[in-house]
This record gives structure tokens, sequence and C-alpha cells, in this order.
């Protein structure tokens, strides 16, 4: 007999309404899913959120309706318009806009392609980008490190998931490249004797007989006579 999927224990995570953008948002994120898997219908998503608020968030809910009432406004009923009131008071208003700003200017940098991707792909969620796969590649490889993204420009591929795949193997070809390359050898010093089977240069032999310009100087000659004239006979 096949399980029923909805007999799986899912509930929806508890949220104490902590100044922080990420888990306010994972939490978000948890309860949509679970409104997904468990085919919550629409009336019943407001008060289900409402009996999973802790503390500070159940604080806030408490008074956002006695304000409602006061002013003589509706009751929140759709998950659309409390995703947005809670929104407003959990996520800091400039937060997309600093997404957007650091989307803009991730490099690469001292991180593998793996952890790029992840940052990448982690901003754009975020940022909640609506634009064509063409552009996202083009961002992805402009923050790619040169030496990978001028190899990957060159293959073919038609997604950005096959852009991700060959920045993931050139980094890795390049790696293997530089593991297994033979370390420099100092080329051998030239114009120089060696002995044979020894690496030091052969010292040349003093001369026994250092030149000294007063042995070489030719000996000087005795002044030779004047010839007397012949006598007048």
């Amino acid at each position: 007999m096949q399980a029923n999927s909805n007999d799986f224990r899912v509930e929806i995570p508890e949220y104490e309404g902590k100044l922080d953008p990420e888990d306010f948002l994972d939490w978000l994120h948890t309860v949509e899913r679970v409104f997904e898997y468990k085919d919550v219908p629409e009336e019943k998503k407001v008060k289900l959120v409402a009996l999973r608020l802790r503390k500070y968030a159940s604080l806030w809910l408490t008074n956002l309706c006695a304000k409602r009432v006061r002013e003589r406004k509706a009751k929140i009923r759709t998950w659309e318009k409390m995703k947005a009131k809670l929104k407003a008071r959990f996520l800091p208003p400039t937060y997309v806009q600093d997404c957007y700003s650091h989307l803009h200017s991730l490099n690469q940098g001292n991180l593998s392609v793996e952890e790029y991707t992840r940052e990448f792909e982690k901003l754009v969620i975020k940022c909640d980008l609506l634009e064509p796969e063409d552009q996202t590649i083009v961002r992805y490889l402009g923050g790619l490190d040169p030496r990978y993204s001028n190899v990957v420009e060159l293959q073919v591929y038609t997604t950005f998931d096959e852009v991700c795949v060959l920045a993931h193997k050139v980094e890795q070809q390049m790696k293997a490249r530089e593991t297994f390359k033979p370390p420099n050898q100092k080329p051998p010093i030239r114009n120089q004797p060696f002995n044979k089977g020894s690496t030091q240069p052969v010292s040349k032999p003093q001369n026994p007989f250092p030149f000294n310009p007063q042995r070489t100087q030719a000996p000087q000659k005795a002044p030779v006579p004047p010839i007397p004239p012949n006598p007048i006979l």
C-alpha cells in the first residue's frame, strides 16, 4: 500500500522576530515550502503562521492587529498581504539594494569556482532577478577569474548551468597542470671547463713563472766604438 505524503509530520518552524535578514528569509522560504508540500488552503495560511510566531514576533502581530482594529481596517486574510507586512517589519529597507550592490561588485578573488558560484546564485535569488539567462551568464563570467572565463567563453554552452560546469572543469584542469609541472632547472654555467663527473668548475693552474716586465726586457748592448778614419798615404 502506497503511503500518503500527507502522513509525514511537517510543521511550520517557529519565528521569534530576530533582526537577522538571513534568518528571516530562511524561515519565510521554509514556510512557503511547507504550504506547497501540504497543499494548505489559502484561508488557513495566515492563521497557521500566526500560531508559529513567538516572543517579539508574536507581540508585533498582536500590536498590528490591534492597530488595524483601531483604524477600522480589515483583518489580514491572505498570505501575500501577511508576507508583505512581515517583510516590511523584519527585512531592512536597504536589504535588496545591498544585495544588488554586492552582486554587482562580486568577484571570484581567492574563492574557488564552486564557492564563487554558490555566492553568485545566492545573491541572484535574494535579488529576485528577472532577467534573460544570457544576461545572467554575462554577469557570472564578468566576476569569474579571467584565467577561467577566457577559456569558458571559447566553449559551446547554452544554459547557465552548463557555464558553471565548464568553469569548474577548467579550474580543475589548470590546477592539475600546476601540480604535475616539473620544477624549474637552473641552466649550467657555460664557458667554464668541468671535471668529468663533477659539477664544480676546474680552476686554471697558476703560472709558476709569472709575467715580470723586467725579465722580458732585451739586454742592452754595449756601445760600438767609432771606426777611425783611414790614414792619408
